[in-house]
């Protein structure tokens, strides 16, 4: 991010170097004197493109100096970013997803335990993961950060803890069981669309909300003596990034499907 590893071809008959470095169409620096063929190079900015030089002295005179190499360009790597928004999603009692927004990092490390359990470190590639052979009704916490070099020498800070319970074995009643498994929210993370379908194979009224964090209504949609399969496709592309709920009541029950806005 703030140095640079340059190199160059030994020159014969040297006994030293000059270089000299700028930001790209900048003005040139203090002249650097190096006795070898390579030279870190410190104090710089972050994502910005630097030019450099360098020439041979082939005595300790003074004098006889070569002229400036060609000019070369060397590019420093962008800050490593914190992934935001982290959260869960289909949570059951035994299994969890875990999001997060794409930071376009190479990998991401994620660090996540059962309160009170072991730790556990896992790098994937993409900005998911997902949980599975967990506790019920139990109370876990994770975290995850960016790795935006091979050498894992560019990393970003860790997001803070995140805390979820994973659901009761008993929590749910069959009826709602049954409402969950007929209710599809994909895809899920989405950049705006996405699709609601929802089957029932008796007739029914139901309504469909969708909600923000804050509680606000977004959507409203009843349906009246309806039976087979619902679908419907939703913009949310000109609302906030974040946390959305997707609601399916019907005369009898309730459930609720977490959706991610990225």
């Amino acid at each position: 991010m703030t140095t640079a590893l340059i190199s160059w071809n030994a020159s014969s008959g040297a006994v030293k170097y000059d270089i000299r470095k700028r930001e790209q169409g900048g003005s040139w620096g203090a002249i650097i004197a190096n006795y070898s063929t390579s030279r870190t190079i410190s104090g710089l900015s972050a994502a910005t493109t630097y030019e450099w030089e360098v020439r041979s002295h082939c005595d300790y005179s003074g004098i006889n100096i070569s002229a400036w190499s060609a000019t070369q360009i060397v590019t420093t790597q962008a800050i490593c970013q914190t992934p935001t928004t982290p959260d869960e999603v289909a949570i059951t009692s035994n299994a969890a997803q875990l999001i997060w927004d794409d930071m376009s990092a190479i990998s991401y490390k994620v660090k996540w335990r059962k309160i009170g359990g072991p730790m556990n470190v896992v790098i994937v590639n993409s900005n998911t993961w997902p949980l599975s052979a967990l506790i019920a009704g139990s109370a876990y916490k994770w975290k995850v950060k960016s790795n935006c070099d091979i050498a894992l020498t560019n990393t970003s800070a860790f997001t803070s803890w995140q805390l979820f319970t994973t659901l009761s074995s008993i929590r749910i009643s069959a009826g709602d069981t049954e409402l969950m498994d007929n209710l599809n929210v994909y895809p899920n993370p989405t950049r705006g669309l996405f699709n609601i379908s929802y089957v029932t194979e008796e007739l029914d009224n139901f309504e469909i909300i969708i909600v923000d964090a804050f509680g606000k209504i977004v959507s409203n949609e009843a349906q009246q003596n309806f039976i087979g399969e619902y679908t419907k496709q939703v913009d949310l592309s000109a609302y906030p990034r974040g946390i959305y709920m997707v609601q399916i009541k019907t005369q009898d029950s309730f459930v609720s499907k977490r959706i991610v806005l990225q």
